[in-house]
């Protein structure tokens, strides 16, 4: 693998830098009182910067949705799960626990993000989320631990549109109740739909 130069190096730091800086921002604030001159600001950089990376705030939320899989593989990359309804819970409990770290008004800012761009990340496929989820539920199907007539998929596009859900409504009331709870809890009576062995 062919080694990042100093240049591209500090490209990288940038960008995250202004990534980090939105994060905080929108966590706290409404999206039309955070300005572009806000973030460069918190972030320590020159709004022709800012542009270098990003063509918009509306660009920053979307990564700053993204960084959600990265955390999320960053801590599941070494660990080997052996039981599917644990892999499942475990993933969508770190899942929301990183979602309320963001905070209602961030999440918020992202779900109105995804209505209006064509780039629906949100729904993408090849998340580490979903492929993890759609993994995980193969392999259970395989093994005989879930008995069901649906596919990997069909379930893993259950549960994405559950948590989708559950997140949304856990915004309309301005995270005023305990995101990872219900999500668990919704989640558990969805799966009690499926027989696990």
């Amino acid at each position: 693998m062919k080694q990042l130069t100093n240049r591209q190096k500090q490209a990288i730091n940038t960008r995250l830098k202004i990534i980090d800086a939105g994060i905080d921002l929108f966590k706290y604030s409404d999206f039309g009182d955070v300005k572009i001159k806000d973030i460069c600001e918190k972030a320590n950089i020159s709004v022709g910067t800012f542009y270098h990376h990003f063509q918009s705030k509306e660009d920053v939320i979307k990564v700053s949705y993204e960084k959600i899989d990265s955390l999320l593989k960053d801590k599941y990359k070494d660990i080997k799960f052996e039981d599917t309804f644990k892999t499942i819970y475990s993933l969508i409990e770190e899942s929301s626990q990183i979602t309320i770290s963001y905070g209602y008004k961030l999440t918020t800012h992202v779900y109105s993000t995804q209505l209006t761009i064509d780039s629906k990340y949100i729904l993408d496929e090849n998340r580490y989320l979903y492929k993890c989820l759609n993994e995980t539920l193969e392999n259970g199907l395989n093994k005989k631990e879930i008995i069901s007539s649906l596919t990997s998929k069909e379930i893993t596009d259950m549960i994405m549109r559950l948590t989708r859900g559950v997140t949304f409504d856990w915004c309309l009331h301005e995270g005023n109740y305990n995101l990872i709870e219900r999500t668990l809890k919704d989640l558990e009576l969805m799966l009690t739909n499926f027989k696990f062995l």
